[in-house]
């Protein structure tokens, strides 16, 4: 788990100078970057996945990590074109992650993907930030050329499905940066709206999924949206005896954001795994259908840890959550 409650041994100077924002994970005492982005503009995806993500650079598909984009990293280094050999790119180096962009106020917009130009996150097209992380932006100007904060003009902002020019600002940037964060979305893909299904749809590749200690290929954008994901792919969900519950629709969902009556249960498909540093959790509730599969499968309780989790102004990174082990044994 990536973060720790502080224990009542640690002194409240010690506290003051470690203290950071639930969903920021600044390290400015130690000199480290954000792991999961500003509070502001917190990351998106799912981090510590195994797998691969499949993303295709001028016509060469590239192998990046399951997790591509889920937490501030220098994804580039040593795989993408023009980062690898004895000179790579300045940007090579900086951190990055993919965020929401209709939850992203910091001065930079973020801008479209060209990595997974279908992918999309609640509805929305994918973007990605380097200053959420701290980082500066090389690669857009100079690589991404379609991008629409590089379409200086009205004519040829217009020129780009995904692209709104502002009269305001005389600038363009993708359509949910500029206007269309507030439009309703399917509760039947996206999941009810207080408790939004997490994950990115349309990732291509594969991640490892851990089913009675045997590792199983599920697709990347697994509970990215409400879908039956078991059918087919879960071993029990293979052939015609299926069970029931291969046919029920669920999603991945925050929860601490999760508004619904029936509470998210924690996920031991991608142990480890987390979003925005908080342990993977599903809802069937929120799709609209039943939770059979947990009555026949066994999932550890972690209500009272979950609890803890949401309610606490104390979030660590790994590192600090090592460090604090030891300040407060």
């Amino acid at each position: 788990m990536a973060c720790r409650i502080i224990g009542t041994t640690l002194s409240l100077t010690s506290a003051s100078m470690l203290r950071v924002n639930v969903n920021n994970n600044t390290l400015s005492v130690l000199g480290s970057k954000p792991r999961f982005g500003s509070s502001k503009c917190p990351c998106v995806g799912f981090d510590n996945v195994g797998g691969t993500t499949d993303v295709t650079v001028e016509g060469q598909v590239i192998k990046y990590p399951g997790d591509l984009g889920a937490r501030c990293d220098e994804w580039d280094k040593d795989i993408s074109i023009g980062c690898k050999g004895a000179n790579p790119e300045e940007w090579c180096k900086e951190q990055w992650c993919y965020v929401d962009p209709c939850n992203c106020d910091i001065p930079e917009i973020p801008k479209v993907s060209s990595f997974m130009p279908e992918a999309k996150y609640q509805g929305k097209t994918l973007y990605y930030s380097y200053e959420t992380c701290g980082g500066k932006d090389g690669y857009t100007e100079a690589h991404h050329k379609k991008a629409c904060v590089n379409q200086k003009t009205k004519d040829t902002c217009g020129e780009h499905s995904k692209c709104l020019w502002n009269e305001k600002e005389g600038k363009c940037g993708g359509k949910d940066v500029m206007s269309y964060c507030m439009r309703p979305l399917p509760v039947n893909t996206w999941g009810e709206s207080n408790c939004k299904c997490v994950g990115i749809h349309g990732q291509e590749g594969t991640v490892e999924v851990h089913i009675n200690d045997q590792t199983h290929d599920f697709p990347a954008s697994i509970g990215s949206t409400c879908k039956d994901w078991d059918m087919g792919r879960h071993p029990e969900c293979k052939g015609a005896d299926a069970p029931a519950w291969c046919t029920d629709r669920w999603c991945y969902v925050d929860p601490c954001s999760c508004g619904q009556d029936i509470p998210p249960t924690a996920s031991n498909y991608m142990p480890g795994a987390t979003f925005q540093g908080k342990p993977i959790h599903f809802s069937y509730a929120t799709c609209g259908t039943e939770n059979r599969f947990s009555d026949t499968h066994d999932h550890e309780d972690k209500s009272a840890e979950l609890a803890k989790l949401c309610s606490s102004a104390w979030t660590f990174t790994p590192v600090i959550a090592f460090v604090l082990s030891w300040v407060t044994m």
